[in-house]
């Protein structure tokens, strides 16, 4: 039978959990799901700041452990205990510490993490797109003409960075980020490529198919043989595992998103069947569905390896 424990209500991450854990407070939503012996779990009560966290770190490690409570008595520390059996699931929302303990031989736990990411990472990750613009307020330089006014030049000391000049700077941030906000076009095949990233670097994944392949091994190793066999209503269109795909509509476009690539279609195109079924049939489209740019969406989708076919 499977439990869930739910004790409060984002590429995820996915580790084996052996034998008995340090204290953690992963900023993610973390399962833990028991698939051999018995673990107790501790778990904490309420939310750690990142502040507590820091102060609790044990130094010199590689990967954020906390220091254990020093007593039963430790207020940041107030915890219940869960005991997991093989099938159980645990659900911990971000920043609750939590550690285990291994009651059996032959103890194992999936620990699967999802994180969404912080206002930091956000804005880092729009910084790295602007530093790539060729044109707008992205390339546009912080200028300061004033220090080279006889008539104001009086007002200003050696060294001093002035209150205008900071006044000015702020200016040319905020419009550089309000232009890429503002352009709803822009911001969406930017938002939506990121959160279907990958977030671990895996070489030569999803393995792409070779379109000039005169002589491929069967049917689903040619993109244009597989999705025509698919259209026909031979087999099936699967998602490569562990790809993330995802789709935004506006009042002209339609686009698919994933393995952080973008797709921008035509409304035509069934870009939601697309992205929110694992197992694609010809049942969940529509004849009318399938025009040119549709099936030459799932032919650059196959060709890329993010889509395969099978006759089952």
């Amino acid at each position: 039978m499977l439990h869930t424990y739910i004790l409060f209500i984002q590429k995820y991450a996915v580790q084996v959990i052996l034998d008995t854990l340090h204290v953690f407070a992963w900023a993610k939503d973390v399962f833990l799901i028991q698939t051999a012996g018995r673990r107790e779990w501790k778990v904490g009560t309420k939310l750690m700041p990142v502040g507590e966290e820091y102060k609790r770190l044990i130094p010199g490690l590689d990967v954020r452990v906390l220091d254990e409570p020093k007593s039963e008595d430790d207020a940041d520390f107030e915890m219940v205990k869960l005991i997991l059996e093989a099938g159980d699931v645990l659900y911990l929302p971000p920043r609750i510490p939590h550690w285990g303990t291994a009651l059996t031989n032959g103890c194992a736990t999936f620990s699967v993490g999802c994180r969404a990411p912080s206002g930091a990472e956000l804005v880092a990750r729009l910084a790295e797109k602007l530093s790539f613009a060729t044109a707008g307020m992205a390339v546009k330089r912080f200028e300061d003409a004033d220090l080279f006014d006889d008539e104001h030049r009086e007002r200003y000391r050696k060294g001093e960075i002035t209150a205008h000049s900071k006044k000015k700077a702020k200016q040319l941030i905020k419009s550089t980020l309000e232009e890429l906000l503002n352009d709803e076009d822009k911001f969406d095949e930017w938002f939506g490529g990121i959160i279907t990233e990958p977030k671990r670097v895996r070489s030569g994944y999803p393995i792409p198919l070779d379109a000039d392949d005169e002589d491929p091994e069967s049917l689903w190793d040619d993109p244009a043989l597989a999705v025509k066999e698919f259209i026909n209503g031979a087999g099936f269109l699967h998602q490569a595992e562990g790809i993330t795909f995802a789709y935004s509509t506006s009042s002209n476009v339609s686009r698919l998103f994933a393995n952080g690539e973008c797709w921008e279609v035509s409304k035509s195109v069934p870009v939601d069947t697309i992205a929110n079924n694992k197992q694609i049939s010809r049942d969940d489209f529509t004849e009318a569905r399938f025009k040119e740019d549709t099936v030459q969406l799932l032919e650059s989708l196959v060709t890329r390896g993010l889509l395969y076919g099978a006759d089952t």
